[in-house]
Order: structure tokens, then sequence, then C-alpha cells
């Protein structure tokens, strides 16, 4: 938490959410723990695999929160046991795995000021957005509707979700999309520079450095 709070980003603290896999060695209770990834000729696979998401401090290297589980285990459920570690006045940078409705809709808490930022699903997984108030060109508010599905699953979500929504375009890539909970106050180019590469696990410690020196 130190190194989040000596780092602050326009007063807020910046964190990152990712997930990976490790193997461990083979053994027994490994194996029983956090099982094998199955093969095309149905037999197991090499080592055992366990499943990880972090909670990282990205300004500054530093790990907040580990979740570990086996490998049939979802991100999206051992990062359910991170959400309450964010403290008040603070950013968190998830990837597109975690750009689901249900988990906008728990972050985001306006009286500590708790903010979440990533890039938005492309294709068939995309989230249905409908267009709200303009704010700058290629910056908009929208509003996110869940699908019948999700508002089954999840009973406590309400029939929209305000979110921004940020266009952009880095030189030589496809347009993208930034969703975040900031509404107001921080410009486009901030947001992009903060939320374009998204953090990463897996010894992708060159971007994440870069990531660190895009939020000035």
């Amino acid at each position: 938490m130190a190194a989040a709070e000596a780092e602050r980003w326009r007063g807020l603290a910046v964190y990152g959410v990712d997930g990976t896999t490790l193997r461990v060695p083979d053994t027994p209770e490994n194996e029983a723990a956090f099982g094998r990834v199955a093969t095309r000729w149905n037999s197991t696979g090499g080592y055992p695999p366990l499943r990880l998401v972090a909670l990282m401090v990205l300004r500054r290297p530093g790990l907040t929160g580990l979740a570990l589980g086996a490998f049939r285990d979802s991100e999206l459920a051992l990062a359910a046991t991170l959400w309450p570690q964010l403290p008040d006045a603070s950013l968190v940078i998830v990837d597109r795995e975690f750009a689901t409705c249900a988990r906008f809709h728990q972050l985001p808490d306006p009286a500590p000021q708790r903010h979440w930022l990533s890039r938005a699903k492309m294709g068939r997984t995309a989230l249905r957005r409908h267009a709200g108030k303009r704010l700058e060109p290629g910056d908009r508010l929208v509003e996110l509707r869940p699908s019948h599905h999700t508002r089954r699953t999840h009973r406590d979500l309400p029939p929209t979700l305000q979110v921004r929504a940020i266009r952009y375009q880095r030189r030589g890539c496809r347009p993208q999309t930034l969703l975040t909970s900031l509404l107001g106050a921080v410009h486009v180019p901030g947001l992009v520079d903060a939320g374009a590469g998204g953090p990463e696990l897996g010894g992708r410690s060159r971007n994440a450095r870069q990531r660190r020196a895009a939020l000035v």
C-alpha cells in the first residue's frame, strides 16, 4: 500500500489486476490440489498448473494481494476475493477478461472514490453500449445494458450502468475503446495513457514499466 500511496495519479492510487498460471512440482499433493491439463490424447498433462490472480501496484513494483486456485478455477472467481482490498481513492486497471457488467457494478464506489478502467471487449463478447452525452471527440458517456442471462444470474444488477467510453487509436494499431467509471474531470490523453496497455502478468515486465512511465 505504501508504494501506491507514494505514486498517486490525479490523486488516485493506481492498481492493476491480472491472472496467469504457474507450473508446480509434480507431486500427488499438488495434483490433488490443482489438477492437470487434459490433452488431446485423453492423457494427463505434465506438471500440475495452479491459477493465480494478483492485485498489483502499477506505478512502482509491488504485490498487494494474491488469490490462488486450481487450474479449473476461473480468474473472475479468484479476483472476487481481491476487490475488497482496494483502498479508498484508487483506480484499478483490469484486463478485458474482467470487463463484465457484474464486475463494473461491483467495483466503483463514488463516496470513497474507488474507480476502474478497462479496455472494452470486441466482437461477439462485446458489452452492449448505448450512446449518451458527448464529452469530447471520441469521448462520451454510454449506458451498458446487461443481457437477460446476466441479470438472471446477478439479480442485484440495475437495468443500465452509466460508464465513460473513450475511443482511441495508436499508430499502426486498430482503434480501441476504454471503459471507465471516471465520468468526468480527467482528460482523454491521461486516461488513454493509463489504460491502453492493461495490467499483465507472465513475464511482461517491460510493458508494465512502460505503463508506469505513461501515467504522468
